[in-house]
């Protein structure tokens, strides 16, 4: 269980994020979203342990984030970033291996292989094994980093574990969009929690079963799944018009511009 009560980040005389409290447990994948600008990634970071609150408590399984060591919080959450430099020659595999380093001192072990092998798997990149990691493109290389969060949250070492995906389809294609968190959707379980920020309404409202949305470093509406998502939200987060569709058939809503 995340617990966030009463965060703000600051910068100089600027609040990044104000008055911030929430819950995330496992058995849900939440969306964040807002406009540019409205906190959504420091929020993230926030979670992630990236970003220290400048004000208010952070909390994972009752226990404060500053009390967790790297090793520790490597073990509780992995971390989908918006951009990655790796300046040294690494192939896809050993990328994706640094997933399980929280796992293990000098040498993987065969339950280490096997995992990598297992998500490159999932998101179909068995192909890109050997390759070089600066021949990818940007798509390719999101999915590697993809296939390195899921490895790291793929253990059993500890309980209540947390996937943080900051844009994770901003790369991709509209088929590996869906792909890819199709592939998130499936680790959400009674021991994981996936926190998204994403830009698609309706990428979201298909995927997510709670979406916290953003304004100027607020939290300013929270969204259930089984609720009806209201025109007046769209205006107020994003500040433009908008229309609402029922679809019957996926028991879902769909919004138009």
């Amino acid at each position: 269980m995340i617990d966030i009560i009463n965060c703000a980040y600051q910068i100089q005389d600027e609040f990044l994020l104000k008055d911030i409290n929430c819950s995330i447990a496992p058995n849900e994948l939440v969306v964040i979203m807002g406009a540019n600008g409205a906190g959504k990634s420091t929020l993230l970071k926030l979670i992630a342990g990236v970003l220290s609150a400048s004000s208010g408590k952070l909390f994972i399984d009752n226990q404060l984030i500053k009390k967790y060591s790297a090793n520790q919080l490597a073990l509780k959450r992995a971390v989908l970033s918006q951009h990655y430099e790796i300046a040294f020659p690494l192939s896809v595999k050993e990328i994706i291996l640094m997933g399980r380093y929280p796992y293990f001192r000098n040498h993987p072990s065969t339950r280490d292989l096997l995992i990598v092998n297992e998500v490159m798997s999932k998101m179909g990149i068995e192909n890109l094994a050997d390759r070089a990691y600066q021949t990818l493109s940007g798509g390719e290389a999101q999915k590697v980093h993809m296939c390195r969060v899921l490895a790291q949250i793929n253990g059993e070492e500890q309980k209540n574990k947390f996937l943080l995906l900051d844009e994770p389809v901003s790369h991709l294609d509209i088929k590996y969009q869906y792909h890819l968190l199709e592939i998130a959707k499936a680790m959400v379980n009674p021991n994981t929690a996936i926190i998204a920020v994403l830009h698609d309404i309706n990428l979201t409202l298909k995927f997510a079963d709670r979406i916290l949305f953003m304004k100027e470093g607020r939290i300013v509406h929270e969204h259930q799944k089984k609720e009806s998502l209201a025109i007046s939200v769209i205006k107020q987060v994003f500040d433009v018009e908008a229309s609402i569709i029922n679809l019957p058939n996926e028991n879902r809503q769909w919004v138009c511009f």
